[in-house]
């Protein structure tokens, strides 16, 4: 009569099933690295998506109003420095580096830097903001306007005595946009992840103040 070490031995001994539990690494492996592709080439694809709502975007927001309204009417004169008629570069009074934002749906701006020249900045224009907001979402629908900042910068371009004749930089830039892996996040729940920051900044060219 064979005894349990014989039934344990000949089980070690017996390779019937290797293929099959080989291939079903192997095929998981696989199954893995096809999925992760298909979410790398998703996420290129969205990045992509808002490169170009980025590029329609400041195209936007270059001629249409300021979402600071009192930019419109900003005025660089300054007789000390840039009298009527002279470039706003050699003045002292520098159009006010403006952030602008959204959360749930309110548009703030603040300043960050050469701060004055009788800028009110609770004075702003939401309908702007929105403006642009919605030519992005034409390439990239899943954008929101909490997902966009607007930031003006001074840059020395303009006339002083003409107003709205300082003419600043326009920069539009991507924030908090989640990207969700599709297939692997319901496979191993990755953790949801943002894009990286994206921006890009045009001039000024045909801004009013309404």
């Amino acid at each position: 009569m064979r005894g349990p070490h014989r039934h344990i031995t000949g089980l070690l001994r017996d390779t019937g099933g290797a293929v099959a539990l080989e291939f079903a690494v192997v095929f998981l492996i696989c199954l893995a690295l096809t999925l992760g592709m298909l979410d790398g080439a998703l996420a290129y694809f969205q990045w992509m998506r808002t490169d170009k709502a980025l590029q329609e975007g400041i195209r936007t927001a270059v001629v249409s109003d300021y979402v600071l309204t009192d930019l419109g009417t900003f005025d660089c004169h300054d007789s000390s420095t840039a009298d009527w008629g002279a470039s706003c570069s050699g003045s002292t009074v520098k159009v006010p580096t403006s952030v602008c934002v959204s959360d749930a749906g309110a548009v703030t701006c603040t300043c960050t830097a050469n701060c004055g020249g009788g800028v009110d900045f609770s004075n702003v224009n939401n309908a702007a903001f929105g403006a642009i907001v919605t030519r992005m979402q034409v390439y990239n629908p899943n954008l929101t306007a909490d997902n966009l900042t607007v930031t003006y910068t001074d840059v020395g371009l303009g006339f002083a005595g003409r107003p709205g004749g300082a003419v600043p930089a326009v920069t539009l830039s991507i924030r908090n946009f989640p990207y969700d892996f599709y297939v692997l996040n319901g496979l191993f729940n990755l953790p949801q992840l943002n894009m990286p920051a994206m921006s890009t900044t045009l001039t000024g060219e045909d801004q009013s103040s309404g």
